[in-house]
């Protein structure tokens, strides 16, 4: 089954903020509609099981490899990102930090995406805009889920000083340009 109309997957977001924008587009409701509508269990795209995934890039029409890259997989106890070993205690699995300035971006709750970066423990501000992440008040899997609706957002809150050197390095990464900082190999000096 594809979806139609096709709505472009952002390689900054998450497969499951992917999921809740298709959800909101295609039904009107949120995962827990579509995702078994095509034949997923919620879960199996939470943990990152790669038949989930090869179903979810089926049904969205993007290249399984695209959204592999922003998605952790569980494998036994253990945890992996992008085919190396991951600490559990390294991530926030459920959608739990946003940046006000980046949502009201994305405009509306339909259009809202949890940016990867956000996932990660120690990412407490928005390399983008300057500004604390703030914390949902409930556990939610995705941000429709635990805003609710616009009127939300808590208003942004500027951050003093320049965005630390490791969070830059850290969105170059994930993003594929690894040289752009050099801040882990100032780490050994």
């Amino acid at each position: 089954m594809a979806l139609h109309p096709q709505i472009p997957f952002d390689p900054r977001e998450t497969v499951l903020s992917y999921a809740a924008r298709l959800a909101v587009i295609h039904t009107g409701l949120g995962i827990d509609r579509l995702l078994p509508d095509l034949g997923l269990r919620i879960e199996d795209l939470v943990l990152g099981k790669p038949a989930a995934l090869e179903v979810f890039a089926s049904a969205a029409g993007i290249p399984e490899i695209e959204l592999a890259q922003s998605n952790l997989q569980a494998v036994g106890k253990d945890l992996m990102f992008r085919g190396e070993p991951f600490q559990w205690s390294f991530i926030a699995r459920a959608a739990n930090k946003y940046c006000p300035t980046c949502l009201a971006e994305d405009g509306g709750p339909r259009a809202w995406k949890q940016r990867l970066i956000w996932c990660f423990a120690p990412v407490h501000r928005c390399t983008e805009h300057g500004v604390w992440l703030e914390t949902l008040g409930q556990k939610a899997r995705t941000l429709q889920e635990g805003l609710l609706s616009a009127e939300l957002i808590a208003s942004a809150r500027c951050a003093d000083g320049a965005v630390p050197s490791y969070l830059t390095w850290l969105e170059a990464r994930l993003h594929g340009d690894p040289d752009e900082n050099t801040w882990l190999a100032a780490q050994g000096a």
